[in-house]
């Protein structure tokens, strides 16, 4: 229990190393500049409220996991496809 436990806050620590580098690279695009949006109306960005570390830090704990599972799935259904249609 306690090397997974380990496991899940290393993982934890790299995750939130991520956004934090997501974060530095979309910091243009967050930005809200209030005299900017007051002139265009359209282009207000409406989104920038999930773009928080309150938000982005509980939900990235299993962000490496999720993503290899994802691939390994899109593997696995493919492959099962190509199986499927040889027959």
């Amino acid at each position: 229990m306690d090397f997974w436990l380990k496991v899940f806050f290393i993982n934890w620590f790299i995750n939130i190393l991520l956004v934090e580098f997501a974060l530095l690279k979309l910091n243009r695009i967050i930005d809200v500049d209030e005299e900017r949006d007051s002139k265009y109306k359209a282009f207000r960005r409406n989104d920038v409220k999930w773009f928080n570390r309150l938000w982005l830090y509980p939900m990235c704990h299993l962000g490496l996991f999720k993503i290899f599972t994802t691939f390994f799935m899109i593997f696995l259904c493919s492959a099962w496809a190509v199986a499927c249609t040889h027959g």
